[in-house]
């Protein structure tokens, strides 16, 4: 994250990834968005086991695409090697996939799967 975009958030001595935010609030936090199509307001996904500089979020239809193949499960936490990305409220990483807490897990699973509103790339909006 560059100086200039730290200076805007209002932090010079930490870097942030997302404003700071609290896990009651029913909106995702500034600066959580796909990086791929721009989505936002939906359930992002992260590379796992992956340093922080190098994470790159993807919306449920964006990490389908990057991996090939359908989430991994009903709940959808996973999608291939990409995790649900839950930031920590402070908005300066997201948690380790097994240890998200039970707030931050019921957050992510209100987010809404899709944004119908939003025409990706390939062009089929969903």
């Amino acid at each position: 994250m560059s100086k200039t975009l730290n200076a805007e958030r209002g932090t010079d001595s930490q870097q942030r990834i997302v404003m700071p935010f609290s896990y009651a609030d029913r909106a995702t936090p500034d600066g959580y968005k796909c990086g791929d199509c721009g989505t936002t307001g939906v359930r992002l996904y992260r590379e796992y086991q992956t340093f922080l500089n190098h994470q790159h979020l993807r919306c449920r239809k964006c990490a389908c695409k990057k991996q090939g193949c359908e989430p991994d499960n009903a709940s959808e936490h996973s999608i291939g090697w990409l995790v649900a990305a839950v930031p920590t409220e402070d908005g300066e990483t997201y948690w380790g996939y097994t240890s998200v807490p039970q707030d931050g897990v019921e957050w992510w699973n209100r987010l809404p799967r899709h944004n119908y509103k939003l025409t990706h790339p390939a062009g089929n909006g969903e």
